[in-house]
């Protein structure tokens, strides 16, 4: 069974290079994204380590989005492998390489994904209305009141840009754990979202 660790590094992070360390076999891949111009370069025994860029990401905007879109992409036209993992660089492994890849052997089948419905008002906001400068680099308390006084102007105008979707919106971890199958599914819902609100 192949498994591509797909990690969305942020910032310099040891843990990454522990996870490595840990997972280091000839059927396990990592995909790397790092925003930084200066990433550490990590490295492993037996695994391959691909490194994708897609210039700087900022949490909670459709830059994130762009960063794991191309890292599977990436991480499909390079191999087929059997379960796609995204993590964070700040994700802590808890368990040992043999322990891995026997609870996935033990769990064929099964996906791993963890999601609840955004009935949370702030929540639907986040994808009701236009956040024009959410990529730009600012100050954090100047963003934030940038956000609060386009989510009221917006509300005076009635703006609802998913007033039209058919579909139910749902938040969930940021990361996963997918069979190629249900990946493939995955893939095409990710298209659609990002075609409909980007």
């Amino acid at each position: 069974m192949k498994h591509a660790i797909l990690i969305l590094m942020h910032k310099i992070e040891n843990n990454i290079q522990s996870i490595i360390n840990i997972l280091d076999d000839d059927n396990i891949s990592f995909f790397v994204h790092a925003d930084l111009k200066d990433a550490p370069r990590f490295v492993s025994q037996k695994s391959k380590i691909t490194y994708v860029s897609t210039g700087k990401t900022a949490w909670g905007t459709s830059s994130l989005v762009d960063a794991e879109i191309q890292l599977m992409r990436v991480a499909k036209s390079s191999n087929n492998f059997d379960y796609y993992h995204l993590i964070s660089g700040d994700d802590f492994l808890m368990m040992n390489k043999k322990f891995f890849l026997q609870f996935f052997e033990d769990n064929v089948g099964r996906n791993f994904i963890g999601v609840s419905p955004t009935d949370d008002e702030k929540l639907n906001n986040r994808v009701k209305f236009w956040y024009p400068f959410a990529n730009i680099k600012m100050n954090r308390r100047v963003r934030m009141r940038l956000i609060k006084i386009f989510e009221i102007v917006q509300s005076l105008f009635r703006v609802n840009r998913i007033k039209n979707v058919t579909f139910k919106f749902y938040k969930g971890l940021n990361g996963f754990r997918l069979l190629i199958k249900l990946w493939r599914k995955y893939w095409l819902v990710i298209c659609q979202y990002t075609k409909i609100l980007f």
